[in-house]
């Protein structure tokens, strides 16, 4: 059985009880808001738990596959060509991280208490994080995501344009073409 099913029949069996002593119990509707309370907070844990154990999945396969491709494409690059994959996958890699990052940061924001969700805001407000709740009372950093994606592509492109590819890839095909008599090329 899964804990899903666990925490329903222990729910189910908790009811039961306070039913049968419904007559009797003066706090009847405590007990069962109470019992109500506990039942979505386990639930609740269940449900990040399982999307944790889910994005820890997700995220093995994808950097296996980004290991992989990072492999295959590497082979047989030299020089300014390898120097400019490299750049190219690591900007990949930390863009990769960054969404990675913040889809973790909301899942523990919604599993934290509201006392401390207001601290998360306190934080990243004082911080400079852009951040928006949204209209089911989650946090999502699209607008933060997106600031972040735009300074690595910038610096990828900065690290690309400090190679001077144009010019050395001219100069590399030029070498190659020289040692191997083909001048024409």
């Amino acid at each position: 059985a899964t804990q899903m099913d666990a925490l329903d029949a222990w729910y189910t069996d908790e009811l039961e009880t306070l039913n049968e002593s419904k007559e009797a119990n003066e706090n009847y509707e405590r007990d069962i808001l109470r019992l109500n309370e506990i039942y979505a907070a386990k639930k609740k844990k269940i449900l990040l738990d399982e999307q944790k154990d889910n994005n820890r999945i997700a995220d093995q396969a994808a950097d296996l596959a980004r290991s992989l491709g990072e492999k295959l494409g590497g082979i047989g690059l030299t020089g300014i060509d390898k120097q400019k994959f490299d750049i190219e996958t690591d900007a990949a890699r930390q863009i990769d991280e960054m969404k990675k990052k913040y889809r973790d940061l909301a899942l523990e924001y919604s599993a934290v208490t509201t006392a401390q969700q207001e601290q998360f805001r306190k934080a990243w407000e004082a911080n400079g994080i852009q951040f928006a709740i949204t209209e089911t009372g989650m946090v999502e950093f699209s607008r933060q995501a997106a600031a972040e994606q735009v300074a690595i592509e910038a610096e990828k492109n900065q690290k690309i344009k400090d190679l001077h590819y144009e010019r050395v890839k001219f100069q590399e095909e030029l070498s190659r073409a020289r040692e191997e008599g083909d001048i024409d090329r």
